[in-house]
C-alpha cells in the first residue's frame, strides 16, 4: 500500500509532456524555452529592421517568410504543457508573437510597400498613414509586453 501511495505521488508531481514530447524538469527550462523563442524572433526582426531604409521585394518576401517562421514560435511555445497547471506566462507568450506575426504580414508590410512606392524623396506624402499604424502597433505591443513580462514575473516567483 506503501509503495502504491509513493508511486502515486510521484506520478502526480512530474510534469506532462508537451505535444512536442519534451517534458519540462524545472521552471528555468520552462522558461528558457519561452525566451529562446522570443530571442529567434527578435533576432531575425532586427536583422530584417535593419535593412528597410531601401527597401524592395525582396524585403516583402522576407517579412512574409519572418511572419510564416515567428507562427513556428509561436506554436512551439502553444504546444508546451501549461507549467503545473499555469498557462499564464505561456500563453502571453503566445499572444506576442502571434502580434508581431500579424504585424510583419500586415501593417508593416503596409509600411514598406508605401515606403517602396514613394522613394525617399516622396514618403512624406505617406507619413501620416505609416504614423496611424506604427502608433496603434506600438500601443498594442506594448501592452501584449507588458502582460508577457508582468506574467513571467509572477511564474519567476511562484517556481523560482
Amino acid at each position: 500500500m506503501l509503495f502504491c501511495t509513493i508511486l502515486f505521488v510521484v506520478s502526480c508531481s512530474e510534469q506532462p509532456a508537451g505535444k512536442d514530447g519534451v517534458i519540462y524538469k524545472s521552471a528555468l527550462q520552462y522558461n528558457n524555452a519561452i525566451i529562446d523563442n522570443q530571442a529567434k524572433f527578435v533576432s531575425k526582426y532586427m536583422d530584417i529592421l535593419n535593412r528597410t531604409e531601401k527597401p524592395s521585394g525582396e524585403t516583402l518576401a522576407e517579412l512574409k517568410a519572418l511572419s510564416n517562421e515567428t507562427s513556428g514560435y509561436a506554436k512551439a511555445i502553444a504546444d508546451m504543457p501549461a507549467y503545473y497547471g499555469d498557462s499564464l506566462f505561456r500563453n502571453a507568450g503566445v499572444e506576442l508573437l502571434d502580434f508581431y506575426s500579424d504585424f510583419l504580414l500586415n501593417d508593416f508590410s503596409e509600411i514598406v510597400k508605401f515606403r517602396i512606392l514613394a522613394g525617399d524623396s516622396a514618403v512624406h506624402r505617406y507619413s501620416d498613414s505609416i504614423n496611424i499604424l506604427m502608433q496603434r502597433n506600438t500601443e498594442m505591443e506594448s501592452v501584449l509586453d507588458q502582460r508577457f513580462q508582468q506574467y513571467q514575473k509572477e511564474f519567476a516567483r511562484k517556481n523560482g
